[in-house]
């Protein structure tokens, strides 16, 4: 049965409702201090410690997946097939990217939980971490593999940057989940940043999710081009005379993948609860 996109979003609240009272019957169980949720011990994709990272006989799969669900999509599909010493020098390129962007989403956490409203600015200061080139922009620039142009003038990104922290980081009427969605959306299609756009998305919305005690979003290697379409397809509908919390067939689509990444990790997790407790 095909799942409409409100229906996700309410399962995902369902999901995060539970995890609560699971986590505080297991507190009690087990008698252990409640830790934040998302830091539970069924929980794969762990940011914050990257405990065992470069383990050496996980040393290549843990690189691969951090960066893929973090990183630069294509500097993963690269380092998979390297070996010798071109790869010794790529792992220890990427295990600074790795660093910038744990410490990047870290901050972007501790930001939440200290301020009530947070300016725009301020978080741009902070994703200038995850890339060396993460810089604002002044030229036009092309998406690989796409047909969508981001807008292209200093004014046309400072206008659409301006919409996006009036209409979205400062509205305070908009559910987590659909923010968290045009935090991810809204920079990747506005495209601000030389480099590093997507990886700035991606790291930003999960650390707003993070502070919200729900689970990320988690984009799969095989998947990638599944996403990009999407995107691709949802920043061509985009209709620029209407608010941005209007939202085409296509940014629906896009929306409803996003949702299903999230809901994804909860299912995981009380999968994982049940296996432990039958074993």
């Amino acid at each position: 049965m095909r799942i409409s996109l409100d229906e996700l979003i309410d399962r995902i609240y369902e999901n995060k409702k539970s995890l609560i009272e699971d986590e505080c019957r297991y507190s009690l169980i087990c008698g252990k201090r409640k830790q934040k949720l998302i830091r539970s011990e069924g929980w794969n994709h762990e940011i914050d410690g990257l405990v065992k990272l470069f383990e050496k006989e996980n040393e290549d799969s843990h690189l691969c997946s951090y960066l893929l669900e973090n990183g630069d999509f294509a500097k993963t599909l690269f380092f998979k097939e390297l070996n010798g010493t071109a790869k010794k020098e790529m792992r220890k390129h990427i295990k600074n990217e790795v660093t910038q962007i744990k410490d990047t989403f870290n901050t972007l956490y501790r930001l939440y939980g200290s301020s009530k409203k947070i300016a725009l600015s301020q978080i741009l200061g902070i994703l200038k971490n995850v890339d060396d080139y993460a810089q604002l922009r002044f030229n036009p620039v092309i998406i690989r593999g796409g047909r969508y142009v981001p807008p292209e003038s200093y004014y046309e990104i400072e206008n659409e940057l301006r919409r996006f922290e009036d209409e979205i980081l400062n509205n305070e009427g908009i559910p987590e989940i659909k923010k968290a969605f045009h935090i991810h959306y809204q920079f990747v299609r506005i495209h601000p940043l030389r480099d590093g756009n997507g990886r700035s998305a991606r790291v930003w919305s999960n650390a707003y999710l993070y502070h919200k005690s729900i689970f990320p979003i988690i984009i799969p290697l095989g998947e990638r081009d599944w996403y990009a379409e999407l995107l691709d397809k949802a920043c061509l509908s985009h209709r620029r005379n209407k608010k941005l919390t209007y939202l085409t067939s296509e940014e629906k689509e896009l929306f409803k993948y996003f949702a299903i990444k999230i809901n994804n990790e909860y299912e995981k997790y009380f999968t994982q609860r049940l296996m432990r407790i039958i074993k």
